[in-house]
């Protein structure tokens, strides 16, 4: 305990008394509880950066949807040739996580010209070996070959609940990304 005093010149001085300060069973207490509460916003931190990861290549198959659709709306050259259709698809070995995006073009003689190839670190794709997207110029038609009105690509990572959900629908060409915490996404490719 700290108190003041006055000497015999007038000065103030301070004196501590004997037993002031905390005792070593209180300081224990202090750290172990700044242990705990690290501990829990360490962990924490981790797993909002896997789903934040995990949002952007979700994002990433979401923008390689639309640079091929875009590209069928405008009639883009590939390889300096008119294409017959626009594809997207995703690699077979995507259930393991080394996944990638791979956007190309399918002409006449059934040749098909690899433009973008795109790495997804984390992501894991759900029925990623199936049938992939074409879309077709002028008009941009979207087709799923097996299924009639559209399917659904669900982007998943181990250690989190977090999924995202890219919905296509073929009849009206939209292509739509939301989260889901926990089950599955409606619909499937």
């Amino acid at each position: 305990m700290k108190s003041f005093f006055r000497n015999e010149d007038g000065v103030n001085q301070l004196r501590l008394r004997a037993g002031a300060g905390f005792t070593l069973i209180e300081l224990l207490i202090a750290v172990g509880i700044f242990i705990i509460i690290s501990s829990l916003i360490i962990v924490n931190y981790h797993v909002n950066e896997k789903v934040k990861t995990l949002e952007n290549q979700a994002q990433i198959v979401v923008a390689g949807l639309e640079r091929v659709q875009t590209m069928a709306l405008t009639g883009e050259l590939v390889d300096d040739r008119s294409p017959l259709a626009y594809k997207f698809s995703i690699s077979n070995h995507c259930m393991v996580g080394n996944c990638s995006v791979k956007l190309s073009a399918v002409f006449s003689n059934n040749e098909e010209f690899e433009f973008a190839e795109i790495p997804l670190s984390i992501a894991k794709i759900s029925n990623a070996s199936a049938a992939p997207v074409l879309f077709y110029p002028p008009r941009g038609k979207m087709e799923l070959p097996g299924l009639t009105e559209g399917g659904t690509l669900e982007i998943y990572t181990q250690g989190t609940e977090n999924k995202f959900c890219v919905k296509l629908n073929s009849v009206s060409g939209r292509l739509s990304l939301s989260s889901i915490i926990s089950g599955h996404c409606d619909g499937s490719l």
